[in-house]
């Protein structure tokens, strides 16, 4: 897996929480095939709806919710992301793999190359 934070601690946290985030997801999801897909309301899952009870109630605060966190992913990946650079995305297996082919197997054209089909 991936070293997400320099410190270990840190990362170790953080890939907790991701799991435990994951698994209430997939959990919210067979419950909301079997039960009720309200379940799946995202203000009901931040539990924003024991502070204000209507929030997790109805179809209209259903599809709210996910506005509001189409609206935080939106502003996350505007701000508090960097775009990758391609050059950067080498230790990545995958990518330096393809890198690498890409070089073996580019085709470099050279002046006889030229002069030849003239």
């Amino acid at each position: 897996m991936n070293i997400i934070f320099s410190n270990r601690y840190i990362d170790a946290f953080v890939k907790m929480v991701s799991i435990f985030g994951i698994t209430h997801l997939v959990i919210l999801a067979l419950l909301a095939m079997y039960k009720n897909v309200l379940v799946l309301n995202a203000f009901n899952i931040l539990d924003l709806d024991a502070f204000i009870p209507a929030l997790g109630e109805g179809v209209i605060n259903f599809v709210l919710s996910y506005c509001v966190v189409g609206l935080v992913y939106c502003i996350s990946f505007l701000f508090l992301t960097k775009p990758v650079n391609i050059d950067n995305r080498s230790s990545i297996p995958l990518t330096s793999i393809l890198v690498e082919l890409k070089k073996k197997f580019t085709v470099k054209s050279s002046s006889s190359d030229t002069t030849a089909s003239q």
